[in-house]
């Protein structure tokens, strides 16, 4: 698991940047970021929208796995990163999953600046 301080410090940053919020290439969050932390099993972003002045709290899910690019961060929430990609334990945890689970289990979020075209 990350600690605080290194999720703080991924995102310094892109602190006062536009930030778009994607899973399978829809952008399901934008906003200019104005603080990160980790409130215990989420990450918390502090963010002003584009249809409101007042900041708002956009909790996520702590990832399995978090890797940064020059491009993006990506918080990995897919079943091989937390079983780190071993074939048979993946399988086996697959088969406990709920029907119903977080929209987030098996994707991946990418956290980009506005200015790049992730579609190169």
């Amino acid at each position: 698991m990350y600690s605080k301080e290194l999720i703080e410090n991924t995102f310094l940053p892109h602190l006062q940047t536009d930030l778009k919020f994607m899973v399978e290439n829809k952008t399901i969050k934008t906003g200019k970021l104005l603080l990160v932390t980790q409130k215990g099993p989420y990450v918390s972003f502090f963010l002003i929208l584009p249809t409101s002045p007042t900041p708002k709290t956009y909790d996520i899910p702590y990832p399995f796995d978090i890797v940064t690019t020059n491009d993006y961060v990506c918080f990995d929430y897919r079943i091989e990163a937390l079983c780190k990609h071993k074939k048979q334990t993946t399988q086996l945890a697959e088969d406990l999953l709920p029907e119903k689970s977080n929209r987030l289990l098996n994707k991946q979020l990418k956290i980009i600046p506005s200015f790049v075209d992730i579609c190169k």
